[in-house]
């Protein structure tokens, strides 16, 4: 099956990650998705606020209410993988990919989606020069330019643009911890079923 990963912390899934689902099965022909939810990501600074089970939740609610909120989409099959988290410590894509052609039957060129912010220091990630062997990559970018880049010619892969959704997993969390009054002010950023589980539980006040 035409795979491609998709690695983060989400912490918590928003709308914007939501949105790269429904991009993925609009403007591409991958028919699965991998979902990564990282234990300690190597490049940003991570503090737990709440518990891997709890995040997985959000994830598992999240992928549901993405099949309603685009109900018109081709079927695109998205899985939940938790080997990063399973392995703790930092986690490494190279550890993932290898982990993922273990257990998976992949169609072709194993694929990762990956923000274009992130995009330029991909030679320093752990095995960076291996990864771009591996990899197709899918570069997710924001600011409607795809027709003026060009894309390195050691690496495979291509550019997705993206509408922007205006979402931000640090911000959701410090309106959060912050919010006096109604919560339900963030139904543009998050998901009717994350939002409404992290209300219940009291999720991030305490971040």
């Amino acid at each position: 099956m035409k795979t491609i990963l998709f690695g983060g912390t989400f912490n918590p899934v928003h709308l914007g990650h939501l949105h790269v689902l429904h991009s993925i099965a609009f403007h591409t022909d991958y028919e699965r998705v991998i979902i990564l939810p990282a234990s300690q990501p190597p490049h940003k600074a991570y503090r737990q606020v709440i518990t891997d089970s709890q995040r997985l939740e959000l994830l598992h609610l999240a992928v549901e209410d993405y099949h309603r909120l685009y109900p018109d989409d081709r079927a695109l099959e998205c899985i939940i993988d938790t080997c990063e988290i399973d392995r703790g410590g930092k986690s490494y894509m190279y550890d993932s990919v290898m982990d993922i052609h273990t257990r998976y039957e992949i169609t072709g060129t194993l694929a990762l989606a990956i923000g274009d912010d992130l995009f330029p220091t991909l030679k320093d990630w752990y095995r960076g020069d291996d990864l771009i062997q591996l990899l197709h990559f899918v570069v997710i970018t924001r600011d409607q330019q795809n027709e003026n880049r060009v894309f390195p010619n050691q690496l495979d892969g291509e550019f997705l643009e993206v509408a922007p959704v205006r979402c931000s997993s640090t911000s959701i969390r410090d309106q959060l911890k912050s919010t006096t009054g109604c919560l339900y002010s963030l139904k543009e950023q998050l998901s009717e079923s994350v939002l409404d589980y992290i209300i219940d539980y009291g999720l991030y006040k305490n971040d």
